[in-house]
């Protein structure tokens, strides 16, 4: 018999995106009785935080993911404090809704994690497995990426102790939750934007851009078996492990609220019989699409542990469930000057494969466009487990805009010695947003609406205003020096 230890650590949950669905009606022994364990699995003694693990506790639960891009599609999730702020939304730099046990440390994420361990999330019990391995899939995240890596240390393991481990940790137990390749511990230290960055995702602060993106509770989610209806065939494989010389059989029973034959053909046996050399046997299922919602069926299969000495009854857990809807969300598109454009529709629901089909001939889930004047663009969507197809349509307006004509100052004549100001009094058309430039002779004398001019020799002005788009217009005007006043000479007669 083994004894595994999950435990997590943080000061303060983050946030999570709002398609995350979580729930904490389960107490940590159901969850792992329900959710984490699959086939070939008997645990017992199960506990959270020291604690019995029959009562129901904000720290651990269960989630559902198929809509969110966690990476897992459901399973428990465990918390350093309450799992429901991990739904979010991510508008924050920091959370600290509720839960967790400030002060609750464990000697064993110090040792990871190098410092004062607060709010630990610790789910322990014993099991005894039929085969010669366990897996688990895990995801971890912390509210202290990225403002406080190598700071504050948040830390997860998985602590494996029985006969024949002799590790480091208490009970001899060994952490098996490492970053791939290494010998590393997780830790917001050991993965994080710098160090090991192939298995970081930066999700933002939570105060800055992106808000509700992957970021999690801190804490570990796990894996269940859910099968789509309508996604075609499911491969069922029962694998012997052990002494295959002789012909062994095993009793099936199947029982939940699914119905053999109806809503997964063809049914189970009541036996499997592997004849010597046999170490598999394969069942293809269809899961047809119905209207009854979620509905889970269990196979009970009675085995001898001969390590134990006993007689165990491993239990596989499956749930069948609808695809979700599709639902995709789309915008119209202001093109302004005819730029490129990129349509990308957002799409969730189905079951994750989905199938486009523009009104351009193009298959792909974005396509880029600069149709020159304003055009509606078409696509469905569908998805490959026969969930009903959405058609939506995507209108990239280009607007037209006149011609920029100009209206500029008179020409003018300058008193000698004097200036005189140049303007551009008015912008006809375009798109409304303009810049200046005046030149004389080939030189730039100004890029403003108005320019100062001394009085000169006649002189060429040419006023060019050009708009967002880079549509220009042209216009010109002649500046002289005015005339000098015409002086008279008057004289008084004198006789003499």
């Amino acid at each position: 018999m083994s004894r595994l230890s999950l435990l997590a650590f943080c000061l303060t949950p983050a946030l999570a995106w709002s398609q995350l669905v979580v729930n904490t009606t389960q107490t940590p022994s159901q969850l792992v009785q329900n959710v984490l364990l699959g086939g070939g699995v008997t645990a017992s003694n199960i506990t959270f935080n020291g604690q019995p693990g029959n009562m129901v506790n904000e720290q651990a639960g269960d989630f559902d993911s198929n809509l969110a891009n966690v990476g897992i599609s459901g399973g428990v999730i465990l918390a350093t404090g309450n799992v429901m702020n991990a739904v979010g939304p991510n508008n924050s730099g920091s959370s600290s809704m509720g839960g967790g046990n400030f002060g609750f440390s464990d000697p064993d994420l110090a040792l990871l994690s190098g410092q004062v361990i607060n709010d630990a999330a610790i789910l322990e019990f014993d099991f005894l497995v039929t085969g010669d391995s366990l897996k688990f899939n895990f995801v971890f995240a912390s509210e202290e990426y990225l403002e406080f890596v190598n700071s504050i240390n948040d830390a997860f393991g998985f602590f494996l102790s029985g006969p024949g481990i002799n590790g480091p940790f208490s009970l001899n137990a060994e952490n098996i939750a490492l970053i791939p390749g290494t010998t590393d511990p997780v830790t917001i230290n050991t993965v994080n934007d710098v160090v090991n960055p192939a298995f970081y995702v930066d999700n933002g602060d939570g105060a800055t851009a992106p808000f509700n993106s992957n970021n999690l509770v801190s804490g570990v989610l796990l894996n269940d078996s859910t099968m789509l209806e309508g996604c075609g065939l499911v491969d069922f494989t029962f694998y012997r492990v052990g002494d295959t010389t002789n012909t062994d059989t095993v009793n099936l029973n199947i029982i939940g609220t699914a119905t053999q034959g109806v809503d997964f053909t063809p049914a189970f046996p009541s036996q499997l019989i592997y004849y010597p050399g046999d170490t598999s046997i394969t069942f293809l299922l269809n899961v047809p699409m119905d209207a009854d919602g979620l509905e889970f069926f269990t196979i009970q299969v009675q085995q001898m542990i001969q390590c134990a000495g006993q007689q165990v009854q491993t239990e596989f857990n499956f749930y069948i469930d609808s695809p979700p809807p599709l639902a995709v969300q789309v915008s119209n598109v202001q093109s302004d000057c005819n730029l490129t454009e990129v349509l990308a529709p957002i799409v969730a629901g189905g079951s994750g494969n989905y199938i486009f089909d523009w009104n351009t001939g193009e298959t792909t889930p974005t396509i880029s466009v600069s149709p020159g004047l304003t055009t509606t663009y078409t696509v469905t969507v569908s998805d490959t487990c026969g969930v009903a197809p959405v058609t939506v349509d995507i209108e990239v307006d280009v607007p037209v805009y006149a011609p920029i004509v100009l209206t500029l100052t008179p020409d003018t004549a300058i008193p000698c010695l004097g200036d005189a100001d140049l303007s551009v009094l008015n912008v006809a058309g375009g798109d409304g947003t303009f810049s200046y430039e005046w030149t004389s002779g080939g030189s730039v004398v100004g890029n403003t609406a108005t320019v100062n001019v001394p009085a000169g020799a006649p002189t060429w002005y040419m006023a060019t205003v050009t708009d967002g788009c880079g549509s220009i217009g042209q216009d010109s005007l002649l500046t002289t020096t005015a005339p000098l006043p015409a002086i008279e000479i008057v004289t008084s007669g004198d006789p003499t």
